[in-house]
C-alpha cells in the first residue's frame, strides 16, 4: 500500500512519540499473521500497558537513527512487529513470552532497553524477572502475615516458657 508524503511524516512522528515515550522496545518477526493473532496478542500486551505495531521499517530505521539507537541493517529486514513497553518492561516482556510461546507466526528478535540493544535471551531474561506488581504483592502479604500470625505465635511461645519455668520453680 502506498502512503503520501503526508501520511509518512505522521507515521513518523508516531513512531517517534512511541519511542520517546516507552522504557523498552521489543522487535518480533512475523510471517503469515492473521487479524485475529494480532488482536489477541495486542489485548495481552494491553493488559500489560505494552502496544504492538507493525512498522514500516525504513521509516522506523529513520526514527531510531535520529534517537541515536543502534542496529544491524539485514535486523530490519523482513516483517517486523514493534512492542512498545510504556511503564513496566518486564511486566512487557511476559506478556510477550506468553503470547509467542508456541505460536508459529511472532518470534522475539531483540528489543532495546533505554537504548541499549537486547539479545532474543536477554528479552527471555527480562521476561523471568519479578514485576513490580509481584513486590506490592509479596510485601502486602508480608504484612499480613506479620500481623496475623506472629504475635499470636509469640504469645503460645511466652506462655509455655511461663508454664515451663513455673513448674520447675
Amino acid at each position: 500500500m502506498a502512503f503520501s508524503k503526508q501520511q509518512k511524516e505522521k507515521i513518523v512522528e508516531d513512531y517517534r512519540n512511541w519511542l520517546n515515550d516507552s522504557k523498552a522496545v521489543f522487535v518480533l518477526s512475523y510471517s503469515k499473521m492473521r487479524m485475529p493473532e494480532v488482536n489477541a496478542a495486542r489485548a495481552k500486551l494491553r493488559d500489560a500497558d505494552g502496544k504492538l505495531h507493525v512498522v514500516k521499517n525504513r521509516l522506523f530505521k529513520r526514527v531510531l537513527d535520529e534517537s541515536g539507537y543502534t542496529y544491524d541493517e539485514k535486523f530490519w529486514e523482513g516483517n517486523n512487529v514493534v512492542v512498545f513497553a510504556f511503564e513496566d518492561a518486564p511486566s512487557v516482556a511476559k506478556a510477550l513470552a506468553e503470547v509467542t510461546k508456541g505460536n508459529e507466526v511472532l518470534a522475539v528478535r531483540g528489543g532495546y532497553l533505554d537504548k541499549a540493544a537486547l539479545s532474543v535471551k536477554q528479552v527471555s531474561s527480562l521476561a523471568d524477572l519479578p514485576t513490580p506488581a509481584y513486590y506490592a504483592r509479596d510485601a502486602a502479604g508480608h504484612t499480613a502475615c506479620t500481623s496475623r500470625q506472629t504475635r499470636p505465635h509469640h504469645r503460645r511461645a511466652r506462655s509455655r516458657s511461663r508454664r515451663y519455668y513455673q513448674s520447675k520453680f
